[in-house]
């Protein structure tokens, strides 16, 4: 995704800096920034790209999994298309969201216990699906 969104965006350089006083961060001093952001959930580092969160990932699979439970769907698989797009979703958040961030959201749902990833054959996690517990 590019640009920002209403949920999360990528962060714009001009943010570290203010041309009225002709004074900016340091490249380095960016880059502990974005880190200490990411060391609390709130980005993600993808190369020189931060992406900032509006919610923190655990924020993130919190609704996720909510939204799991509360339809009575643990036990079941569904994709990641089903999660980020699909019709049953459309009141969520978490509607629309990039399938690499839902990937990542899953990511630590696993890590707790709470879901599984299952890969399919594509690389872009387009045919991948979930089971959560």
């Amino acid at each position: 995704s590019s640009g920002i969104n209403a949920e999360y965006g990528e962060v714009d350089r001009a943010v570290f800096g203010n041309s009225k006083i002709s004074r900016k961060l340091s490249p380095a001093a960016e880059r502990i920034v974005l880190q200490d952001l990411c060391d609390q959930g709130q980005g993600i580092m993808a190369g020189e790209r931060c992406f900032v969160l509006w919610r923190s990932i655990a924020e993130w699979g919190a609704l996720m999994y909510s939204w799991v439970t509360d339809r009575g769907l643990t036990g079941t698989v569904l994709t990641l298309f089903e999660l980020h797009s699909g019709d049953d979703t459309e009141d969520q958040p978490f509607h629309g969201m990039d399938v690499w961030l839902v990937q990542h959201i899953i990511g630590t749902l696993q890590k707790e216990g709470k879901a599984e990833l299952m890969m399919g054959e594509n690389l872009d996690f387009s045919d991948a699906g979930v089971k959560f517990y």
